[in-house]
């Protein structure tokens, strides 16, 4: 690690490494998770961008940051933080529903019109 006659590190500490491979790793299977859920979301259309707060702030639809906070790991309560991002999907859901008067979506159950 160190060359002779002086104090240089020639390189970073093996457990350094391992710990970034072992980071890298867990983010790609975040990412994947992340991926997954965006689609089953999206697959209701609802968009993720109100579950992200990347909508127009103005637009007058519900939304939230949430979403971003759990990708982000900074979400303190996952329940709480689940549930901010249900009350923007029910509303998309029911939005959608509403107008192909088909389903009505009220946590978790479909109740058929």
């Amino acid at each position: 690690m160190y060359n002779n006659g002086d104090n240089s590190m020639k390189h970073m500490p093996y457990e350094i490494k391992q710990k970034l491979r072992q980071y890298a790793n867990i983010q790609t299977k975040a990412r994947k998770i992340h991926n997954e859920i965006c689609e089953m979301i999206e697959a209701y259309n609802v968009p993720i961008e109100n579950l992200t707060a990347n909508d127009d702030i103005y637009s007058g639809r519900p939304q939230t940051e949430a979403l971003a906070y759990l990708n982000n790991a900074e979400c303190g309560n996952v329940e709480q933080t689940i549930e901010e991002i249900e009350n923007v999907f029910l509303y998309f859901v029911n939005l959608n529903n509403d107008k192909d008067n088909k389903i009505l979506v009220l946590r978790g159950e479909c109740i058929w019109k």
